[in-house]
Formats: structure tokens, C-alpha cells, sequence
């Protein structure tokens, strides 16, 4: 179906997510429609049902380049949090609102969240802003990803770097004994096997309460909660840094995937990996090889791919 009424002659990126949709113009406005039970789509209308897209006025003048939605695999059931990026962060926030002391300390991250996060609700887009640029963020580098959930937020930077601050206590932050941190403070990936350089990160996946970094080099980092199996590291303890996953040392992977409490890695090969929660035998392993097993402590090798070489993972 083909929608026309509302959007733009061209837009660059449309999201849809449980009976909600997003639109992306080429000028950077963004437009929704669907369910807006509790405001929901953050437009302000009141209305229970968006019929037509209708422009997010609330953005002012900020040029949006991409949306990230939340909601599905990882977070919890109701939890749906709506992510638009907005240009460089580490920018110093103004406004007759901050005292002349304040001001070099709250920093502009460079983006806007709207919906569910943790226990808090954001009927409009708010724009969240951290204490103190870290020395080694430059400012004029992008955001290539954003995780927002339960208290914290953790980030990838367009050159590899990892920040988290906020809080979490069972070590989602990856910042050590730390659980709470006003300041956005670096992730620092351990090296590989026998020393060899950690690398940047190329990607990073949050489940329910666990993360993955996936490095340049193709190794697997993970922390957080790791009660049922999914940080993958043959235990069931949590990780309070990023660990490298040594299981899949010998494998040269592509992407990473955390679904809720499980975790899925492909390798350059075309071989997938799974571990963690195997509840109803979930991960789709062989007999022997975690097959009837409630929990999945490291990574095991799906086998039953036939047609080919798998080449992609996506979760819907």
C-alpha cells in the first residue's frame, strides 16, 4: 500500500513497530501514525489513533538523520522507546535555564528519545545531556548507536569508542565496581588471545539486562547479568566489564545478536552461534549439544542450515 497522504515526496527511512509507524523526510522531520494510546507517538494531539502521518512539531527545527526503535527483542514487554539522532555530540548545553557554572558540564549528546524507558514515560521528546565531555571524545564525531534502557545508556561512536553512564546494578554499565556514573566514562575492550590487540567496537547489542560489542578484529565481548547463560562465558555470574567471549576465539565474527536473555553470533564462515536462555529449546540446537538444556552457558554451533551459506541474522 502505497502512503501518501501527510509525507513528503521523499523520505529517507520509515519505521514500523508494533502498531506504530515512523517516517524520516529528506529534510530530517519526522512523521507518525498508528496507535497513540498514552501519547505514545509523542505528537501531542490526545488522540487514541493517528490515522494519517502527522509532523512531530515537538522537534522544533532539529534535522533528524536516522531512527533507532526499541522495544522488540531485548527490552521488556511494554518497554518502547523511539531514538532520533540529531547531529555531533559532546556540545555544550545553553540556555537561560543553566547557571553560568553549570554550563561546561551538561553536554549535549545528540539525539532525542521519546516513549518508554525503565519505569519512565516521555509523552514528548526530551533531549538527554551528561555531565563533562571524556577527554578521549572528539566532538565532532557522530553516534553510530545508542543503547537506552532500565537507567543507563550506553553508546558507539562512529570511531569504535564505547561511553556509558547512568545506572545499573548488575553491570551493564561495563564500567567495573562502578553502578553509577553522572559522567559519560570510556568501555575499555580487554585484549584478545595472547595479548593481541583488542581493536574498536563495530557494533553493540543489548538484550534484557546483558550487552555484546562486536570488535573490528571479530571478537565477542559481552557483560551484565549472566544468570541464564547468555554472556556465554561457562558460568552463570555476571560481568561487571567487557569480557571477551574466548569460545568463539577461534572464529572470525561478523554480528552479533542479543535477543532478550539469549545470544547469537555469525561467523565469517556462515556458521551461527547460539547461548543463554534455551527455554523450549529456543536456540535451535542440536541433540547433545545443548538440546533440551534450560540454559546454554557457551556458545554452541546451530547445525540443521540447509541451501546454503547463512550470510545474515535478523530478528523480527
Amino acid at each position: 500500500m502505497w502512503i501518501e497522504r501527510g509525507l513528503p515526496n521523499k523520505c529517507q527511512q520509515a519505521v514500523a513497530s508494533r502498531n506504530m509507524s515512523f517516517a524520516v523526510s529528506g529534510r530530517g522531520q519526522v512523521f507518525a501514525w498508528g496507535d497513540n494510546a498514552g501519547d505514545a507517538l509523542a505528537l501531542g494531539s490526545g488522540n487514541q489513533c493517528e490515522l494519517s502521518p502527522s509532523l512531530m512539531s515537538s522537534l522544533g527545527s532539529t534535522a533528524v538523520s536516522r531512527l533507532e526503535v526499541t522495544g522488540g527483542s531485548g527490552a521488556a514487554e511494554k518497554e518502547h522507546l523511539v531514538i532520533a539522532h540529531a547531529g555531533a555530540p559532546w556540545k555544550e548545553v545553553s540556555g537561560a535555564n543553566l547557571k553560568e557554572s553549570d554550563a561546561e558540564f551538561r553536554i549535549d549528546m545528540g539525539f532525542w528519545l521519546w516513549g518508554t524507558w525503565g519505569t519512565r514515560h516521555f509523552a514528548a521528546p526530551c533531549r538527554p545531556w551528561v555531565r563533562g565531555r571524556p577527554e578521549s571524545a572528539r566532538e565532532e564525531q557522530k553516534l553510530r548507536k545508542v543503547v537506552a534502557a532500565g537507567e543507563y545508556f550506553v553508546v558507539l561512536m562512529e570511531d569504535g569508542c564505547l561511553f556509558a553512564w547512568g545506572r545499573s546494578e548488575e553491570g551493564c554499565l561495563g564500567l567495573g565496581d562502578r553502578m553509577v556514573s553522572s559522567v559519560a566514562l570510556p568501555l575499555v575492550l580487554p585484549p584478545g588471545p595472547e595479548g593481541a590487540e583488542a581493536g574498536c567496537a563495530v557494533d553493540l547489542q543489548h538484550g534484557r539486562r546483558h550487552l555484546l560489542a562486536l570488535s573490528e578484529h571479530g571478537r565477542v565481548y559481552s557483560w551484565g547479568d549472566g544468570r541464564l547463560g547468555q554472556l556465554g562465558l561457562t558460568c552463570t555470574r555476571p560481568a561487571f566489564e567487557p569480557t571477551l567471549v574466548s569460545e568463539l576465539a577461534s572464529h572470525r565474527v561478523s554480528q552479533i545478536l542479543a535477543v532478550r536473555d539469549a545470544s547469537y553470533a555469525l561467523a565469517d564462515c556462515g556458521s551461527v552461534f547460539a547461548w543463554g536462555d534455551n527455554a523450549d529449546d529456543a536456540l535451535g540446537l542440536p541433540k547433545g549439544e545443548g538440546f533440551g538444556l534450560r540454559t546454554v552457558l557457551a556458545p554452541v554451533k546451530m547445525a540443521g542450515f540447509r541451501g546454503g551459506r547463512i550470510t545474515r541474522l535478523e530478528v523480527q
